[in-house]
């Protein structure tokens, strides 16, 4: 039976992680996302980060059709109503609540029987 390969580690992987773990706690996540690839460069199969690229990637917008990428209205709500929905799911468009739920998938079932003109943002309140 053939042994399971052994990833090595390099000098590289460890020379960039404690740094790249500093700037993600000090909130510098673009800082750090730069020094991800910078080592990538030099060690570009180190799973140590390629796994810190995964988890640095900017976020990704899913749904269908264009998307209004401006929240600042959503924001606006959040800043005064996250209180009263903390644990619960919630789906702002604009200034107004759409809908809100203990899970994500109540909350989705109760979109497709509203149908929002638009896209809310959707989020859960901790």
């Amino acid at each position: 039976m053939a042994k399971p390969a052994q990833v090595i580690r390099d000098d590289v992987s460890s020379k960039y992680e404690s740094r790249i773990q500093k700037l993600v706690e000090e909130d510098r996540v673009d800082g750090a996302r730069k020094l991800v690839e910078e080592a990538l460069r030099a060690s570009p199969e180190d799973p140590t980060l390629l796994s810190w690229k995964e988890v640095l990637a900017p976020g990704r917008v899913f749904g269908r059709g264009p998307v209004n990428l401006e929240i600042t209205a959503e924001q606006k709500w959040f800043a005064s109503h996250t209180g009263q929905y903390k644990g619960r799911w919630v789906a702002v468009l604009g200034e107004e609540l759409v809908a809100h739920a203990p899970t994500l998938q109540e909350l989705s079932a109760k979109l497709k029987e509203l149908a929002p003109k638009g896209l809310p943002v959707v989020h859960h309140i901790e």
